[in-house]
């Protein structure tokens, strides 16, 4: 039991890390234009987070008597993710004043020139032209993701402290081992990444 709250927090800075990482490689993008280092910090990431999330899913097995509250930092992890990904394909474009909107003379998309959303699959933007969003909408969604991203982090937070709460002797081990036939071993999960690591 001792081990859940610093194998869950540790997995929390490693995902820390990852998003780091990403946000780094999105400002070198912006500044440098060059997208292979960005479409790179991309394709890195995907398995990075879902290294991180074997973990707490494994954290999960062990540990059944906290499984709802595992499963709910899960969840939110999942919909951050998401959001965070969807607001650097929705900035790109803009931070490159490449939409139409931002051009003084009010041209649409230039062909042959990459598009900065990060897939990898060396399309221009003209590939975008008809999902470029208008000025208005552009802000309404980058308001309503950086929103959405606000709310996540603090129900992130919550959860957390709610794991940092549970106590090492609280009874859970009895609980578990009540409910399910085992006691709770998040060592499991420890042991895993250790040899994972080494």
């Amino acid at each position: 039991m001792g081990e859940l709250r610093p194998s869950v927090l540790l997995v929390q800075q490693d995902r820390a890390a990852v998003y780091n990482d990403l946000k780094q490689a999105f400002l070198c993008f912006i500044k440098t234009r060059a997208e292979g280092p960005w479409r790179h910090a991309m394709a890195a990431a995907a398995p990075a987070f879902q290294a991180l999330s074997d973990e707490i899913r494994s954290l999960i097995a062990s540990c059944p008597a906290h499984a709802p509250l595992l499963s709910r930092l899960q969840d939110l992890e999942r919909e951050r993710l998401r959001m965070t990904l969807a607001l650097y394909a929705l900035q790109a474009p803009a931070r490159l004043e490449l939409f139409a909107w931002q051009q003084n003379d009010g041209s649409p998309l230039k062909a042959g020139q990459g598009c900065g959303c990060g897939s990898g699959d060396g399309h221009s933007r003209a590939a975008h032209q008809t999902q470029e969003p208008t000025e208005a909408e552009f802000r309404a969604a980058v308001r309503e993701l950086t929103c959405g991203i606000e709310e996540n982090t603090i129900a992130i937070n919550d959860v957390l402290d709610e794991v940092r709460d549970i106590e090492d002797n609280d009874g859970s081990e009895d609980m578990s081992e009540a409910r399910n036939g085992a006691p709770c071993d998040p060592s499991d999960a420890h042991t895993a990444r250790t040899a994972t690591q080494g």
